[in-house]
């Protein structure tokens, strides 16, 4: 097999592809194989509660029996593979449910339609009534808005409050965190005071433990990606954080990546 490259040619080009491939290993190694939650709840603040994830969770039962009372309708409406096969005659698919309940094997062989609908159907029941939510986060942003300090102080307070009540009842989702406002000039000493009041009530009523999978949205990156100054705001406010936790800045709407300046500022800065 002909060749052109030998290896006293490729040896300084291969080598520093290797510094760079370990490198970008170190930094990025792949997923740990733990779990991941498939959503995140975003909710005020202000409305929070021990309970909230359960209370969202009968919301989303009373909604499921309303418009999908059986799997033959559920199937239809989220389109499941070969829905339009299911019976329409009630009685009939009556029938089917409770072959299915008592002898799912032999169903799934000679209708693997009502099986596969009968199937998720089943577990999204047990789904929310088990663990509805698998991420929530306590907003001071979006979902909150700007209020007085006084009340956003005494909102930090009791969300904090309530998250270590739902330690104690173990009614907290697997993964819970806060949204607080962004660094920039106009609300980073608010967005402080919310966390460390947060932080520090929450560790006071919980004896110094945090939820697992504790997670802290710093809100938006930036006020406006084109200006140069809110990136090295940005930056030089997380130097600290990077070196020390895990750390991703996701760009949004305020980051405005579509403008070549503000595309820019995000190579130099987030990575």
């Amino acid at each position: 097999m002909a060749q052109s490259l030998s290896e006293d040619l490729l040896r300084p080009v291969i080598g520093g592809l290797r510094e760079t491939n370990l490198e970008w290993a170190s930094r990025y190694p792949g997923e740990t194989g733990r779990r991941q939650p498939v959503h995140t709840v975003y909710g005020g603040a202000h409305l929070f509660k021990s309970d909230t994830a359960a209370r969202l969770g009968k919301v989303a039962q009373r909604a499921l029996l309303e418009y999908a009372p059986d799997f033959v309708v559920f199937a239809r409406a989220v389109t499941l593979p070969r829905a339009h096969d299911l019976p329409d005659v009630l009685d009939y698919a009556t029938g089917l449910k409770h072959r299915l309940e008592n002898d799912s094997d032999s169903v799934r062989e000679e209708n693997p339609a009502a099986w596969l609908a009968h199937t998720i159907y089943t577990r999204v029941q047990e789904k929310l009534k088990t663990e509805p939510v698998e991420d929530f986060r306590i907003d001071f942003e979006d979902g909150y808005g700007n209020r007085p300090d006084a009340e956003e102080d005494g909102h930090a307070e009791s969300a904090a409050t309530e998250v270590a009540n739902g330690i104690n009842q173990q009614s907290l989702p697997p993964f819970i965190g806060i949204r607080i406002k962004p660094f920039n000039e106009e609300l980073r000493a608010r967005s402080m005071r919310t966390l460390d009041i947060f932080v520090s009530t929450l560790l006071e009523k919980s004896d110094g433990k945090l939820p697992a999978n504790f997670v802290v949205n710093t809100g938006d990156v930036v006020e406006n990606g084109r200006r140069g100054r809110g990136w090295e705001d940005f930056s030089r406010s997380h130097e600290r954080l990077r070196t020390k936790v895990p750390f991703l800045a996701a760009p949004g709407n305020h980051e405005r990546l579509w403008a070549p300046e503000s595309r820019a500022n995000w190579d130099a800065v987030a990575f």
